[in-house]
């Protein structure tokens, strides 16, 4: 989940330089397109002002030519007119007739030109309109074209964006889980220590009472062995231990001492009646025994007499 969130991530970062250079691109346009509608609209305003004046000296010119052909007309009909005997135009009013008319004439030149000039201007203007209506239409294309690119850039960036956020809520279940996960293995490797320990105290105490039965059974046999042997040989006296127990437990330690690895031994009168012991249990293979004969058996000094009396005293 974390991989795929960075991959997401990396995805966004490579986007987004596209995406600022889009809108930049939208802003441009956006501005242009601006620029291009207030220069269409001042020439469009000012090709109804020369609409206007182009009107405005058409109907001069035609005034003027109305008049002239007025003119003309009232000449020709007053010569037609005029009788064969009749007097014609003097001099003078020939001249006058030829000046008006030249003045008429010359009246229309003018505005002739001034409407030649603005029907220029206005057929540049004009021309210069449908240019920049060209250029809007390209604009607006373009504009609808970097808008779709836009949204695109935003719905692959939403979509982007959800895809992130649906990682990262996998991910924080995933550790949510790995979380209780790690818990519970950490509440059964504890229980699994507690049933252990439970366990081992289980097969210590097993072994401790298998020990105990053990040794109740080599206890039991050595007994048998022992009333078996004081049967069949009056010199058998009994064990060490069940013919040196102190009357107070105080002196036990100091006995425990003193007989030392021979306390289990089996007390007899000789040596002679030992071995027939050891031969006796040999045959009937009850097993083994340590054997003290009395008359072999040396007596401590009196010096270690007295240091084992004195460890006994010191003993609480």
């Amino acid at each position: 989940a974390e991989k795929e969130r960075q991959e997401l991530a990396e995805q966004v970062a490579k986007l987004e330089p596209s995406r600022i250079q889009v809108q930049e691109e939208v802003n441009t346009f956006q501005q242009k397109l601006e620029q291009t509608t207030q220069q269409l609209a001042k020439k469009k305003e000012q090709a109804k002002q020369h609409d206007s004046k182009v009107k405005e000296l058409e109907q001069e010119i035609a005034t003027s030519t109305k008049d002239l052909e007025e003119l003309e007309a009232e000449y020709e009909e007053a010569k037609r007119d005029a009788a064969p005997d009749q007097v014609t135009l003097t001099q003078q009013q020939e001249e006058e007739y030829e000046r008006v008319k030249e003045a008429a004439a010359a009246a229309s030149v003018e505005p002739r030109r001034q409407l030649a000039i603005l029907q220029k201007k206005l057929e540049t203007a004009r021309a210069r309109a449908a240019e920049y209506t060209s250029q809007l239409d390209d604009l607006m294309k373009r504009k609808a074209e970097v808008n779709r690119e836009v949204n695109d850039y935003t719905e692959r960036s939403q979509k982007i964006s959800q895809s992130m956020e649906k990682t990262e809520a996998d991910r924080k279940e995933a550790e949510r889980l790995l979380r209780e996960a790690t818990e519970e293995v950490q509440r059964a490797n504890q229980r699994r220590e507690e049933l252990d320990t439970k366990i081992e105290e289980l097969n210590n105490k097993l072994r401790d009472v298998g020990e105990d039965r053990r040794k109740n059974r080599d206890e039991e046999r050595l007994l048998l062995a022992i009333e078996s042997l004081k049967r069949h040989f009056p010199g058998v006296l009994g064990r060490l231990v069940d013919l040196c127990r102190p009357t107070q437990r105080k002196y036990n330690l100091a006995v425990t001492v003193a007989a030392g690895k021979d306390m289990d031994a089996i007390v007899v009168d000789t040596k002679a009646t030992g071995l027939e012991c050891i031969r006796y249990l040999r045959e009937q293979r009850v097993g083994t025994a340590t054997f003290l004969p009395l008359d072999t058996l040396q007596v401590p000094s009196r010096e270690s007499t007295e240091r084992i009396r004195a460890r006994v005293a010191d003993d609480p």
